[in-house]
């Protein structure tokens, strides 16, 4: 019963606060950095989301909490429903959901396509896997955007942006699979943004140094990154751990983006690195650094700005 309640009342204070932080965009309110953050992360890993694990009660309380976040700011979110089989997860297919959201600029041809998968590892053997920064927070992150672009119409008037929550990262990939699919025409598409594990600083670069962000697929706008980096007191490194064998594994054979350069689009990684938290039950929203994690979305922010 205590436990029943806790989440009732946890459920009561989240649909307060993303209703009153409505009400403040709707006068013009920007991005709410580490308290934005740390509010969506929080929801998203917590018990009631078990995991978030694709096909799941806790997936579907993941996606309408994604969805009513999208509504809130204006947008239409629209669903992409499939099947796909969990890897290690069992042979049954189960059902995975895209959330795909669109901000249109008149004259605009060509989109930005910015992603981050929602679905987790969710709960096994009674062991819950709350995901925080694998990868709720990308999630945020994507979220934060979607409320900087809603705020600020003036951000790049020259590209539409697709907004995309993806589902089925744990079967393989199916959620990039079936967005390059049916949603993507790679004449139209200027470049694909994706966010992966981009909350903790608890694996730097380089040690004792947690104001740091890898980018990617970044190089062709390094001087542009570097110069709002600096701003942001962050430093960019545009490899994976500054290594390029890590690089080729971890952008071109592993995550989504493997799919979006599979299918020649101009793509670009952002994120802060595995821990040792990573795919673990203490992934929680309290190893996350807010501080530098509302560093990296404000910078990737600027650069949207700049392109």
């Amino acid at each position: 019963m205590p436990v029943s309640f806790r989440r009732i009342v946890f459920f009561a204070v989240i649909t307060l606060a993303v209703s009153f932080i409505s009400e403040r965009r709707a006068c013009g309110a920007e991005y709410e950095g580490e308290a934005g953050l740390y509010r969506d992360v929080s929801f998203l890993a917590d018990s009631i989301c078990a995991g978030r694990a694709s096909g799941s009660r806790g997936a579907v309380e993941a996606c309408c909490y994604i969805s009513r976040r999208l509504r809130d700011n204006g947008y239409d979110p629209v669903f992409q429903t499939y099947k796909a089989v969990p890897t290690g997860g069992g042979s049954e297919a189960v059902v995975c959901r895209n959330i795909l959201a669109e901000s249109r600029h008149k004259g605009a041809t060509k989109w930005i396509v910015v992603t981050a998968y929602y679905d987790g590892l969710g709960t096994r053997d009674g062991k819950f896997f709350p995901g925080a920064d694998s990868n709720a927070s990308g999630v945020a992150g994507l979220l934060a955007i979607a409320d900087s672009l809603a705020a600020d119409r003036t951000i790049s008037q020259k590209y539409n942006f697709l907004l995309v929550a993806l589902d089925g990262h744990n079967c393989d990939n199916r959620g990039a699979v079936e967005l390059m699919k049916r949603s993507l025409n790679p004449s139209n598409v200027r470049m694909v943004i994706n966010l992966d594990i981009i909350g903790s600083s608890l694996a730097p670069v380089q040690p004792y140094h947690p104001r740091y962000l890898m980018a990617l697929g970044a190089e062709p706008y390094r001087k542009t990154l570097d110069a709002i980096a600096a701003e942001q007191g962050l430093t960019i490194y545009y490899e994976y751990y500054r290594s390029r064998e890590f690089t080729d594994l971890f952008f071109r054979r592993m995550g989504d983006q493997k799919l979006f350069l599979t299918g020649n689009l101009p793509t670009v990684l952002f994120t802060s690195g595995i821990t040792m938290n990573t795919n673990r039950e203490t992934d929680t929203p309290e190893t996350l650094d807010y501080g530098q994690f509302a560093k990296r979305i404000a910078l990737i922010m600027s650069w949207l700005r700049k392109i």
